[in-house]
């Protein structure tokens, strides 16, 4: 999110767009949402950005998505990799 050069989405969009690709996931497990990665990644065709992050700190994220390939799920400090998939689906987001 606040890197000069996103290289996660340089290298999806690279593998999309040269590689061809067809289907390609971003996974951020992160304490902060990957806030620089979603702005690029949304909206992308055939990218999908999965977003684990702690809520209720900085950048203190909306949880709705601003594009469809865009899945976000805010844990609380402690949540286990259990609660994880179950925020996750909880949310409507599939795998």
């Amino acid at each position: 999110g606040f890197c000069i050069l996103n290289n996660v989405a340089i290298a999806a969009l690279y593998a999309r767009d040269v590689l061809n690709l067809e289907r390609i996931a971003v996974i951020d497990i992160d304490a902060h949402h990957g806030d620089g990665t979603e702005d690029i990644l949304a909206g992308q065709k055939a990218i999908s950005f999965f977003s684990f992050f702690e809520k209720d700190i900085f950048p203190y994220p909306a949880l709705e998505s601003p594009a469809d390939n865009i899945h976000k799920s805010g844990l609380s400090a402690g949540d286990t990799g259990e609660r994880a998939v179950k925020s996750f689906a909880r949310s409507g987001n599939r795998c």
